[in-house]
């Protein structure tokens, strides 16, 4: 795009910041559709294994679909192709008898490693000394879309009404999480916590 058909320098720079994450994006894509097709999986069937790969005690069918944003129907094909791949797992879930989890074999487990490459080398690619404000600056956008409903709800600080955010005067721990009750900074800060509590206002109708 020419600099001629900018409005503005602001609209120049949301134009660059755009096409800087599309680029970011692509190159991760490519890496990892580079090893996803040689197990023949599908974009959701990727993002359901890398779900139940990064949670210790797997996730429900019901939860992997509100997650990545897919019908229920899509998602349990999705995780079936998986089984059937010898990728994924069903055990029974302890919390109730009557669902299951889903959770990645020891070749699935492989797997998310080898898919995870391309975003690793993105996030090396980052100076050491920027990562935590990389990291919060990128937690606050998929806060800010979540609440504007752009983007499925994740089980993150920002969302969590255990997270008080900036009420310590420290700088390099600002928050606070009442779960823990200790305080925390961007380095504590997690995209997807297992103690997390949906704030109260993003809870479904």
């Amino acid at each position: 795009m020419h600099r001629t058909t900018m409005h503005s320098d602001g609209d120049l720079l949301d134009a660059q910041i755009s096409f800087g994450l599309e680029r970011i994006a692509a190159y991760a894509r490519q890496k990892q559709w580079a090893v996803a097709e040689q197990y023949g999986l599908t974009p959701t069937q990727i993002a359901i294994l890398e779900l139940a790969a990064a949670r210790t005690d797997g996730v429900r069918l019901t939860k992997a679909a509100a997650q990545i944003g897919v019908s229920q129907p899509t998602a349990s094909d999705a995780a079936g192709a998986l089984v059937a791949k010898q990728l994924l797992e069903r055990a029974p879930d302890p919390d109730d008898r009557r669902a299951q989890r889903l959770t990645p074999t020891k070749q699935g487990a492989q797997l998310v490693s080898r898919l995870s490459r391309g975003h690793s080398a993105v996030a090396v690619a980052v100076p050491q000394q920027r990562r935590a404000g990389l990291f919060a600056t990128l937690a606050q956008t998929i806060a800010t879309l979540q609440r504007s409903s752009e983007v499925p709800l994740q089980r993150m600080c920002l969302t969590c009404s255990q997270f008080d955010q900036g009420c310590h005067d420290d700088a390099k721990l600002p928050n606070h999480c009442r779960y823990l009750d200790q305080p925390i900074g961007p380095l504590g800060m997690m995209l997807d916590c297992p103690d997390h509590i949906m704030s109260a206002d993003l809870e479904p109708a």
